[in-house]
């Protein structure tokens, strides 16, 4: 459901199909018009947090070879804007978390192509800004090596 958005327009919610195969395939369910929203990514994660603070639902998606996906919800109608995020290869799961208690969301990776037996596999945390690009994705706060390539990440209180 989501928070309330203060044009009043409820916030609408995508679907996906996951499609069977060597890695997980997410195909969009399309809106009701025929219209995509995002089509045909090969997706380790797909998160739903405010990035920005706005009070809207963002959405990132993460794979293993390509940068991730940030997509910040526009509070004109239900439209996104697509957020570069150079520096994210290889990351395959993420969480949107406020980690330091400023307010802001951060986020929490692992990373490593799972194919590369050699590594490196690395969790890492970056310092959310609230203002765009959002994440300083050269400068880790926390750069953890692992011995494996980490599928998932938690967040525990």
């Amino acid at each position: 459901r989501g928070i309330p958005r203060e044009d009043g327009n409820p916030n609408i919610h995508r679907m996906f199909r996951v499609t069977r195969g060597r890695a997980p395939y997410f195909t969009e369910i399309l809106h009701a018009n025929g219209d995509p929203w995002l089509q045909n990514t090969v997706a380790t994660s797909v998160k739903i947090g405010d990035i920005n603070g706005d009070g809207l639902d963002d959405i990132l998606v993460t794979n293993e070879k390509d940068p991730a996906m940030l997509f910040i919800q526009n509070k004109e109608g239900y439209t996104f804007t697509n957020i570069d995020m150079t520096g994210s290869e290889n990351w395959r799961a993420v969480r949107i978390a406020d980690m330091n208690g400023d307010g802001i969301a951060d986020l929490v990776v692992t990373k490593g192509y799972r194919y590369n037996r050699n590594g490196p596999y690395l969790v890492q945390m970056f310092q959310g800004t609230g203002v765009e690009p959002y994440f300083d994705l050269n400068n880790p706060i926390f750069d953890l090596n692992v011995p494996f390539p980490a599928g998932d990440v938690e967040i525990l209180d």
